[in-house]
C-alpha cells in the first residue's frame, strides 16, 4: 500500500522512479506476486483535495468512513490476488508505509485471508497522526472511547511487524504492541510474533526498515 501522493502507487510499483522505495517491484524480483492498489483519494481526483473526494464518496455512502472505503478497496485487491492461478492463497501478506501502513493495519486485522503484516510509520495511536482527518476516521474518533490496540488485537495470531522512526510510530508505540501480546499468547504455538522495530530516523523508509520488511515476509509467508 502506497503513501500519500498522486504518484506513490506508481512509485511503490516501480513503474516510475520516485522518492519512495519501490517495494512492489522489489518483492516481485524476490518471486512474489504483487498488487499495488491505488487509494481512492488518488483515483480520478482532478483538482479535488482529499476532503472533497471523501465528501463525494460519503454523499453516495452516508455514514461511511474514509477508512472503511480504504479497507473495502484493499479487500478487493486481495480478491484480485486470489483470482491469479499462481498465487498461493494461504500465503498472502500486506504491507504499507504512512497512509499505506494504516491500510495494512486494518486489512490485516479485518481480513482473515491476510497471513502476515508490516505496518511502517502509520501512527498506531489515534493521537499519533492524522487519524481524525475525514478521509480516515473523522474528528469524532476522539470521542469513540476505543484505541487501536483493540484493532491490532484482531490481527492475532498473524505475524505483525510495526516499524517506526520516532515520527508517526516509535517508542511511544510500544504500549500498543505490549497490550496485544496477551491476545497472541492465547493462541499458543499457533501465534506468530508481534514486534516493534524503531530505527529512530524519521518518517521515511530507512534502509534497515526496507530490509526488515523483506525478511519478515520471507520468513512468515
Amino acid at each position: 500500500m502506497h503513501s500519500t501522493s498522486d504518484k506513490e502507487m506508481r512509485y511503490i510499483a516501480g513503474v516510475d522512479k520516485g522518492k519512495i522505495v519501490a517495494f512492489g517491484y522489489e518483492f516481485s524480483k524476490r518471486g512474489y506476486v504483487v498488487i499495488c492498489p491505488m487509494c481512492f483519494l488518488m483515483h480520478n481526483r482532478g483538482d479535488l483535495d482529499g476532503e472533497r473526494i471523501t465528501k463525494r464518496f460519503q454523499e453516495r455512502h452516508p455514514g461511511s468512513k474514509g477508512m472503511a472505503k480504504m479497507l473495502f478497496d484493499a479487500q478487493r485487491a486481495v480478491d484480485v490476488l486470489e483470482s491469479v492461478e499462481e498465487v498461493d492463497k494461504s500465503r498472502i501478506g500486506a504491507m504499507g508505509h504512512s497512509l499505506g501502513a494504516k491500510e495494512a493495519l486494518y486489512l490485516g486485522a479485518f481480513d482473515d485471508r491476510v497471513n502476515a503484516i508490516v505496518s511502517n510509520e502509520g501512527g498506531i495511536g489515534i493521537n499519533f497522526s492524522n487519524w481524525e482527518d475525514i478521509w480516515y476516521l473523522g474528528k469524532e474518533i476522539h470521542d469513540f472511547g476505543h484505541q487501536h490496540h483493540e484493532v491490532l488485537s484482531l490481527a492475532a495470531p498473524k505475524p505483525f511487524l510495526l516499524i517506526g522512526g520516532d515520527s508517526a510510530d516509535g517508542e511511544k508505540s510500544s504500549p500498543y504492541v505490549e497490550a496485544v501480546r496477551p491476545v497472541y499468547t492465547l493462541y499458543g504455538k499457533e501465534a506468530g510474533p508481534i514486534e516493534l522495530y524503531n530505527h529512530g530516523t524519521g518518517h521515511s523508509v530507512h534502509p534497515t526498515a526496507e530490509k526488515k520488511t523483506y525478511e519478515w515476509m520471507d520468513k512468515y509467508l
